[in-house]
This record gives structure tokens, sequence and C-alpha cells, in this order.
């Protein structure tokens, strides 16, 4: 180093260690901004917009998994099935589904931001493919699976006799039995 306010890469790297005192630094005894809490559905309206940029690493594990796990539902289905997108969010399962010649694809969610976004990139996907090669239909409806709770007519016509459905990052909002008493309710006896 040619001068002292130069800075190597060793002390970048392996920077000088402090003393430490003999007592720790203490915690503010009340915290300095009240958190705020902002509903589950708001926080995906307001997180739409940017819910594919943000480096999710739960968002980056499932767009791993979806491509592999896919091809093995596919083997199972009747011709021209019907499929469900439990909580498609913006749609980023949702545009595999569409690869699926004659099948009827339906996105569900509670968010509208969310809704708006899955029906724009899907229509534009599900345009630029051959007609033989693609979904005869996709569509979108806004759901609150919570309704199941208030009203046993809640369920989307759309979704009712499917043959499967994919639901991703879900599970974490949704009490378990209302979520697998939802998928029985949709689902082809």
């Amino acid at each position: 180093m040619d001068s002292p306010d130069e800075v190597s890469r060793e002390s970048i790297a392996h920077p000088p260690v402090q003393p430490s005192s003999s007592t720790p630094p203490s915690l503010p005894q009340t915290p300095t901004q009240t958190p705020l809490y902002i509903p589950t559905l708001a926080a995906y309206n307001l997180w739409a917009p940017t819910y594919d940029t943000d480096s999710n690493f739960l968002q980056a594990l499932d767009s791993l998994l979806i491509p592999t796990l896919l091809p093995h539902l596919i083997n199972t289905l009747p011709p021209a099935p019907k499929l469900i997108d439990l909580g498609c969010g913006t749609g980023r399962n949702t545009l595999h589904l569409l690869h699926i010649p004659n099948a009827e694809v339906t996105g569900l969610d509670n968010s509208t931001a969310m809704l708006q976004i899955a029906q724009k990139r899907c229509n534009q996907a599900w345009t630029a493919l051959p007609a033989e090669e693609r979904a005869a239909t996709i569509g979108f409806e806004e759901w609150d699976i919570f309704s199941l709770r208030k009203d046993e007519g809640s369920i989307p016509q759309a979704a009712k006799g499917t043959d499967a459905i994919i639901s991703t990052l879900v599970l974490e909002h949704v009490p378990l039995p209302l979520f697998f008493a939802a998928c029985a309710r949709v689902l082809k006896p």
C-alpha cells in the first residue's frame, strides 16, 4: 500500500479483530419503530409487481422442482384434462400447464393483483404456442379458499370436477384440513 488511506485485499478478507469490551452492547429497551401488520391478502396485492423478481429462495426451489415433477403428473392424466393451479399467484407454474394439449387450465388465487399478472403473462404465452401444442382453454378466477368455512357452494364452477391440482407455496397460508377439504371438493371422485 502506498498510503494509509488505501485498503488492502487482505484487510477486507480478514478485517482486524477488535478487542472486546468487558460488557456486551445493550439492546434498546423499547423498539424504535412499531412493526406494521399487513393482512396476507393486502401483502400479496402489494408484492405482486415484484413477486417474480425478488430472489425468493422458495420460488427458486419451486421453479427447479416443477419441471421435474410435472411430467409424472402428466403421465397420469386422461386426454383433455381439467387442471387447476390452486393459489396460482402470478402464473409462474400455470405457464407449465399451458403446454398440455387440449387441457382446460384454470388458475385460482385470492389476490386480484397476482391474478392480473397471471392472466396477462399466461394469455401471451398461450397465444404464442401452436394450437396443437397448447391447452384448449386458459382462465383465471378470484377465489378465497377461506370462504369454504362459510358457504358450501363457494367453489368456482370452473374448478369443479377437475382431474388434477397443482399448488405450491400455499400451505403456509391455509390450515391443512381446509386446504385438503378444498382439494377433495374440486377433484373428480
